[in-house]
């Protein structure tokens, strides 16, 4: 691909440091007395999978793009083009910045004062949670939730990437559709235990939930594979909860046989005292709790977290 069928002041193409999917073109220095500001041009490049037939992959693009058009929230990146040249595909993203990896800001922005830093991070979590509130709220599930589909935009944290998103809800309905692709990525810890191929489901009570639904929970499940989209996203924003606050995440898979220590934390789940949580705020630490229930229908949808945020918040 040619970059002047990309735009007309493009100089090249070059690899940006946020998605290894995301190529940036180098800004333009325009001589004489009317230098124009320096531009950027966002595009992701939508490369087709080894196990995809041609079909599949079409299909998978332009849902990604169909998605990403759609969306208009300062907390959310969206697409404002679909190119294609020799049948390769590349998303126009809405950015004039491409922004910060969120990782890598992190670990440049340093605060001495720890109330500060803690502010901060939580304000962090707040725009993550009006990002997925406004998602959720049109139906759209990311479930692909983790650092490396962040960036920081002017101090604005920015959901990217929904190659893996799906509507859970369709638009005017208020069905709750099902999901069974499974999703792959090297970030174990934000895959909800529901979605693994070798979870089996078992009985977790709160104060919310009677003996017969989580019940009914359980069997409904054990009967299907399928998984509800919007609440495997929920699993993610807790354990960003916890990775924003602690600056790790404790396991590598929510398995009770494959990872000793989200046995420990599943055994402990119901008294709500595992350790590795015993550092983060009591309030934060009790939405930790309600975000990363086991079962996932006892855990708290977007519009309560948001709602409970304020309150801390305020």
């Amino acid at each position: 691909m040619t970059t002047s069928a990309i735009a007309s002041d493009a100089a090249s193409i070059a690899s940006s440091v946020w998605s290894a999917e995301t190529k940036v073109n180098e800004p333009i220095a325009t001589p004489g007395p009317r230098r124009r500001p320096a531009r950027y041009l966002v595009l992701k490049q939508v490369c087709q999978k080894k196990h995809e037939t041609q079909r599949q992959f079409l299909k998978r693009v332009s849902s990604e793009y169909c998605i990403l058009s759609a969306v208009k929230h300062n907390n959310v990146v969206h697409a404002v083009d679909l190119l294609m040249e020799d049948y390769q595909f590349f998303i126009v993203m809405g950015l004039r910045d491409p922004g910060t990896p969120l990782m890598n800001w992190l670990r440049t922005t340093v605060i001495d004062d720890a109330a500060q830093q803690r502010q901060l991070h939580l304000t962090l979590f707040v725009q993550l949670v009006a990002a997925i509130g406004y998602i959720h709220a049109t139906g759209i599930a990311h479930r692909d939730i983790h650092p490396d589909n962040l960036i920081m935009v002017n101090r604005t944290l920015k959901l990217t990437n929904f190659s893996s998103a799906a509507v859970f809800r369709p638009p005017l309905q208020h069905t709750v559709l099902p999901c069974t692709e499974p999703v792959y990525h090297d970030h174990g810890a934000y895959l909800a235990p529901e979605t693994l191929p070798w979870w089996q489901p078992r009985m977790y009570f709160s104060g919310n939930e009677t003996e017969s639904r989580v019940s009914a929970q359980y069997e409904s499940i054990t009967r299907s594979r399928t998984y509800d989209a919007a609440a495997m996203d929920m699993w993610s924003v807790g354990i960003m909860l916890g990775f924003l606050w602690q600056d790790h995440t404790h396991w590598k898979r929510a398995s009770e046989t494959k990872d000793s220590e989200y046995a420990i934390f599943a055994r402990q789940f119901g008294r709500r005292n595992y350790h590795g949580f015993a550092t983060i705020p009591r309030a934060l630490r009790t939405l930790v709790y309600d975000l990363l229930c086991p079962s996932p229908s006892q855990r708290i949808d977007a519009q309560e977290l948001d709602a409970r945020l304020n309150a801390i918040s305020s």
